[in-house]
């Protein structure tokens, strides 16, 4: 009987996505912090900045796996936390990585990316 079982490892593969940024909603976006469990590989980093990247409203997301943290930047008018967290969430179930994440910090973006006014 063939084991058709798939590596965690070979299932979770990812490309990063690109995605071009609005420079005019930089001025009224937020950049959330969240601290997010379960990841522990590159990989993670790669699925959690892809979900979060591909919904509307979001601009920037880094990940950085080592400190469990993501930094999404959203325009509020079009997204909220809410919807930041439950993707989260929910890219953790599709990749068996069960993610939780929680708010830690939140700030105009212009503040956090330290843009010149």
């Amino acid at each position: 009987m063939r084991n058709f079982a798939m590596r965690i490892d070979e299932f979770c593969r990812a490309e990063p996505l690109c995605k071009p940024v609005d420079s005019k909603c930089l001025a009224e976006a937020m950049t959330a912090f969240l601290e997010v469990w379960n990841m522990n590989c590159p990989y993670c980093a790669i699925w959690v900045r892809n979900s979060l990247l591909k919904l509307d409203g979001v601009l920037i997301v880094d990940v950085f796996v080592k400190q469990g943290i993501a930094a999404a930047t959203y325009d509020p008018k079009y997204i909220s936390v809410d919807d930041l967290l439950r993707t989260v969430i929910e890219v953790g179930q599709d990749c068996q990585r069960y993610y939780s994440a929680e708010l830690i910090g939140q700030e105009p973006a212009a503040q956090a990316l330290h843009l010149q006014p």
